[in-house]
């Protein structure tokens, strides 16, 4: 089975958001850096403004660090 490498990143980076408990965190009112990732949604919302500002993008974690990266 062939699984690209942005799903394993995605895979990975949802993972990671499992660890850190970003789901219980999430939409109260304060962003926790360690969950602003595409894949924890932006810490529910508190680290984007309650918006998904890469919701259009086929592979948001790289659009955000892209956009982060300032390319």
């Amino acid at each position: 089975m062939h699984i690209s490498f942005e799903r394993k990143a995605t895979n990975l980076l949802r993972s990671v958001c499992d660890k850190r408990k970003c789901w219980e965190r999430a939409n109260d009112g304060n962003c926790d850096s360690d969950c602003n990732y595409a894949a924890c949604k932006f810490d529910g919302g508190d680290c984007s403004g309650k918006r998904e500002p890469f919701s259009k993008c086929r592979y948001g974690n790289m659009c955000a660090d892209l956009f982060a990266n300032g390319e």
